[in-house]
């Protein structure tokens, strides 16, 4: 008698335990990508947990778009998580999810059918990856108002501009804990937007130490204080309280929240965020009825029987 797995693999569907059929399928791809389209591609793979292995790829925009030769400062970054017949994309450029050009989390049946699938996202979204390499990304956080700039700025990163001087700092970061790697995340976005400096470092696991300093801008923008400049309340006893204030805070905006979207992706979503872990949500929004292009961006952090809420529009 044939086994569950067995039987699967003999309709066509995707393997249970076998992301890939070739392992070498994955750089074949990164390959192609880079020769047609002209990125940086790099393929990993992960076994931690032991059992089948997860990939990943990750594509950088060409290597003249990143500011200060740092990799993660392109306009243009995705990764794509790749583990038992599911594709996933993640990002945290702004340029990209503003241009719409992420990719739904989705099935493959075999590697023809990743290959495909990751080639069509390419192509489909080429014009718009095209727009976002050619927008001037430092020009626009120049541009930025400082209340946008303020809002839009990650908890992780509020946090990590109030430990750091104008002097250098040894700062050290948790990696066991959600916070400690959001805020060590953190530090290339913020010297990319020339907010810090950043020295020597010692990145040892679980604690990584760092020696930073503000510039100029960055302590401006710390000495006009971060909390207060924001219009919302960060800290919240409750998760509840801090998702319906960010929703309050939309519509003072003149905003109205789509909520279907709002159920969908908050009431009937994941869970609250557990000590040390964060939530993240993009929310429809309306004026007068209609959608707008503009989307509620928000985060919840929870730590020390607190919630602390993150939010921007854009």
């Amino acid at each position: 008698m044939k086994s569950y797995k067995q039987l699967v693999e003999n309709i066509g569907i995707f393997r249970l335990e076998e992301s890939l059929e070739n392992p070498d399928t994955l750089q074949k791809i990164a390959d192609a990508i880079k020769s047609k389209y002209g990125f940086e591609v790099s393929a990993s793979k992960s076994t931690l947990g032991g059992g089948e292995p997860t990939y990943f790829l990750k594509v950088f925009g060409p290597k003249e778009t990143w500011t200060n030769n740092i990799a993660m400062n392109s306009p243009f970054h995705v990764m794509f998580r790749i583990d038992s017949g599911t594709l996933e994309m993640s990002t945290n450029s702004y340029q990209v999810r503003n241009a719409k050009a992420k990719m739904r989390k989705t099935k493959y049946k075999n590697d023809a059918d990743l290959e495909k699938k990751l080639m069509d996202y390419f192509s489909k979204n080429k014009s718009k990856i095209d727009a976002i390499l050619n927008e001037d990304s430092s020009a626009s956080y120049v541009n930025e108002n400082k209340l946008g700039l303020l809002n839009a700025l990650s908890v992780g990163q509020k946090r990590l501009l109030k430990m750091v001087d104008k002097k250098w700092t040894n700062v050290k970061f948790d990696l066991r804990t959600g916070m400690g790697e959001d805020m060590y995340k953190a530090i290339y976005s913020l010297k990319g937007r020339g907010f810090i400096e950043v020295g020597e470092k010692d990145d040892k696991y679980p604690i990584a130490v760092v020696k930073l300093k503000l510039t100029n801008e960055g302590s401006k923008l710390v000495n006009e204080n971060l909390e207060e400049a924001s219009d919302y309340t960060i800290n919240h006893k409750t998760f509840s309280s801090a998702v319906q204030h960010a929703w309050s805070v939309a519509e003072k905006r003149g905003y109205e929240v789509d909520e279907d979207d709002w159920d969908e992706k908050v009431s009937l979503g994941p869970r609250k965020p557990s000590k040390g872990k964060t939530n993240s949500y993009s929310i429809d929004l309306m004026k007068k009825g209609k959608p707008v292009k503009q989307k509620l961006h928000m985060q919840v952090y929870y730590d020390e029987g607190r919630y602390e809420l993150n939010m921007y529009i854009q």
